[in-house]
C-alpha cells in the first residue's frame, strides 16, 4: 500500500472513531449507566396500602427481609417494602408491623412454644436510636374485669350494695384475661388490655438494648386482632419525646385518654385501667407558654362528662377533688389553675397538682373548668391503683377516693377513665 493510500485509510478510520464517541459527557454518563449501582436512603415510604407505610428497598432487599412490596419509591428505583413479623421474630428494621387477624377464639397466634403467649423483638437498627415508639393502629383483646352493676348494686335503689359486692370491686380493672405489655431500659412500663385502637406506647432504649413487646392470651373466647406499627428514633429527634414519656403528643392541640376508653356508650366495659402509672408528655411548641386541658364533653354542674378517675361524694353526685383529696387515683397536671387565673399565676408557681374524681376542675365543686398550667415541659402523669373499693353502707358506693359511684343512667362512674383536650396557649394570651 502506498503512502497516499495509508494516510486515506488512516483518516476513514479516525472519522469513524470519532463518531462513534458520545457528544458530551453527560451522554457517555447515560451511555454507561446501566452499569451503575443505584443507592438511595432506607427511609419511610409511603405505600399502595391504605393503613400501611412501608421502608424504600430495592426489590431483592425488600424479598430477602420477608417483606412484601406495595408501590414504588426513590424515583422508581426502589419498592416500598412493608414488613411484618409474626410471633417470636425479631426484628431491626424500622417500620415494622406487629399483626394478628381477627379471631373470635382462644386459639390466636402464639409462640412456637404454644405457650399462649405471643413475644415480639425489636432491636435497634443502629447505636443512635433511644426511643422505639408503638402505634396500636388497631388493637382489641380481652378487657379488663367490668363493672358489674347488676351483682354490685340492687337494681331501683341506687347506691346500695348487695351482699358480698365488696369483694368485687378490688377486681375492676384488672387485666385477668388478655394483656399487653412492652419491656425497654426505663420502665416499668404499663400493662394494657381491651379496646386501644388509636392509642400508643414510647418506650427507651440504649441504642443496643431490644424491646420485648408481649402478648398474653387467656383461654376464654374473645374478639382479638392488632395492627401495632414500630417506629425507631434516633437521639434528638422532634418525634421521639423525652425518656420517661410512655405517650408524646406534638401538636398544637389534640386529645389524650385512658387506656381502654370507650365512652359513657358502654357503661360496663369503659373502666380505666388499673395498676398504671405513666407520663403523657406535650412537645412545647414556638410561641406557647402554657397548654391547658379541658373534658371533651364537658360536663355541668351535676352530670357526667369525660373524666371520671374516682368519685368523692354521694351517689348520682359528680364533684371534682385536687390534691390531699386524691390519694389512689388521679392525674397530675403540675401548678395547674382556672382559665380565668392562669395568666396572673405564671409567675406565681401556684395551683394544685393531683385531679380527682368524676369531674376536671382545679378546685373541689361540682362543674367542669378548664385546667391550665404554665410549668414545662408540659405534661401530665396519670395513676391508678390495683382495683376499685365498693363501699357496702346502704346509700353509697364509694368513699374518699378510689370508689365506684352506683350504676344508674346519667350518674358518673368513678372508673370510666378520661378522655381530655389540650390546647397550647401562646405567651400574649
Amino acid at each position: 500500500m502506498g503512502p497516499l493510500k495509508y494516510l486515506a485509510l488512516l483518516a476513514v478510520l479516525g472519522t469513524t472513531l470519532v463518531s462513534a464517541l458520545p457528544e458530551d459527557v453527560e451522554h457517555r454518563k447515560k451511555a454507561i449507566g446501566i452499569f451503575n449501582i443505584v443507592k438511595f436512603p432506607n427511609e419511610v415510604c409511603i405505600s399502595g396500602s391504605a393503613t400501611q407505610n412501608g421502608t424504600c428497598y430495592t426489590a431483592e432487599e425488600c424479598s430477602s427481609r420477608d417483606g412484601v412490596a406495595s408501590g414504588t419509591c426513590a424515583d422508581g428505583y426502589g419498592v416500598c417494602c412493608i414488613i411484618t413479623i409474626s410471633c417470636g421474630s425479631t426484628s431491626a428494621e424500622n417500620c415494622t408491623y406487629l399483626s394478628q387477624t381477627a379471631s373470635n377464639s382462644p386459639n390466636v397466634d402464639s409462640s412456637p412454644d404454644d405457650s399462649r403467649a405471643c413475644t415480639y423483638k425489636i432491636c435497634p437498627r443502629d447505636s443512635s436510636i433511644r426511643r422505639i415508639r408503638f402505634d396500636l393502629t388497631t388493637f382489641a383483646i380481652a378487657g379488663p374485669v367490668p363493672i358489674d352493676v347488676a351483682t354490685m348494686f340492687n337494681a331501683g335503689a341506687v347506691g346500695n350494695t348487695v351482699a358480698g359486692s365488696q369483694t368485687l370491686g378490688p377486681s375492676v380493672g384488672q387485666c385477668n384475661t388478655d394483656t399487653f405489655s412492652i419491656s425497654g431500659t426505663r420502665g416499668p412500663y404499663p400493662t394494657i388490655c381491651g379496646m386501644n385502637s388509636g392509642q400508643h406506647m414510647i418506650v427507651d432504649t440504649d441504642g443496643t438494648t431490644c424491646v420485648t413487646a408481649s402478648f398474653s392470651f387467656g383461654l376464654e373466647t374473645s374478639s382479638r386482632s392488632y395492627t401495632i406499627h414500630a417506629l425507631q428514633y434516633a437521639e434528638g429527634h422532634t418525634m421521639a419525646g423525652d425518656p420517661g414519656c410512655l405517650q408524646y403528643y406534638t401538636g398544637d392541640m389534640g386529645t389524650a385518654a385512658t387506656f381502654n376508653w370507650q365512652g359513657r356508650a358502654d357503661l360496663i366495659s369503659s373502666v380505666h385501667l388499673a395498676n398504671q402509672d405513666y407520663n403523657v408528655c406535650v412537645r412545647n411548641n414556638v410561641g406557647s407558654c402554657r397548654i391547658c386541658w379541658s373534658e371533651t364533653n364537658a360536663a355541668a354542674a351535676g352530670a357526667a362528662g369525660s373524666f371520671a378517675i374516682s368519685p368523692l361524694a354521694a351517689d348520682g353526685v359528680a364533684i371534682a377533688g385536687v390534691d390531699a383529696t386524691c390519694t389512689t387515683d388521679f392525674v397530675e397536671i403540675p401548678q395547674g389553675l382556672a382559665i380565668a387565673t392562669i395568666a396572673a399565676a405564671i409567675d406565681a408557681n401556684d395551683g394544685v397538682d393531683r385531679f380527682c374524681g368524676t369531674l376536671l376542675a382545679p378546685a373541689v365543686g361540682a362543674a367542669s373548668l378548664t385546667v391550665c398550667s404554665a410549668a414545662t415541659p408540659f405534661k401530665m402523669r396519670v395513676v391508678t391503683d390495683g382495683g376499685e373499693a365498693v363501699d357496702g353502707t346502704a346509700g353509697f358506693a364509694m368513699g374518699q377516693g378510689n370508689e365506684l359511684s352506683a350504676g344508674a343512667a346519667g350518674d358518673a362512674i368513678g372508673s370510666w377513665g378520661f378522655e381530655l383536650h389540650f390546647a397550647q396557649v401562646g405567651c400574649t394570651n
